[in-house]
């Protein structure tokens, strides 16, 4: 694996130039395919640690496309992920039979699953 220096530390969040053409200094192409040569070992890496399933779809994605791809990805799981929990919690009742304190527990549980999520309920909302 080649050692980056700072400057290619981000090399995968920006998409790749156009190829630099023939009339272009040495120093522009080089510098072209310096960014080239990173961005392919970087997705090398991103496809190497990837689950077959994902790994299908992205195999042929240079790191830029795959980094938009997989952050596509996440935002639908989040969301679908969201989802399911503003769902749970709005049908949450408190069963007959049930301690008020594991019922409290299970709202604190979804409530904290969407904090992770980014998602705080307001303090006007809560109960004193």
């Amino acid at each position: 694996m080649m050692a980056h220096g700072p400057g290619h530390r981000n090399s995968s969040d920006k998409p790749l130039p156009p190829t630099p053409l023939p009339v272009e200094s040495a120093v522009v192409v080089d510098a072209y395919f310096t960014l080239f040569n990173a961005q392919q070992e970087v997705a090398c890496l991103m496809l190497a640690s990837m689950t077959s399933d994902i790994l299908k779809n992205l195999e042929d994605y240079n790191a830029y496309d795959m980094l938009q791809e997989l952050k596509t990805m996440i935002q639908q799981q989040a969301d679908q992920e969201l989802f399911e929990i503003v769902k749970a919690f709005h049908s949450c009742k408190q069963e007959k039979w049930q301690f008020v304190g594991s019922y409290v527990l299970k709202m604190k549980g979804y409530l904290d699953r969407l904090e992770r999520l980014g998602f705080l309920m307001p303090n006007e909302l809560g109960v004193t």
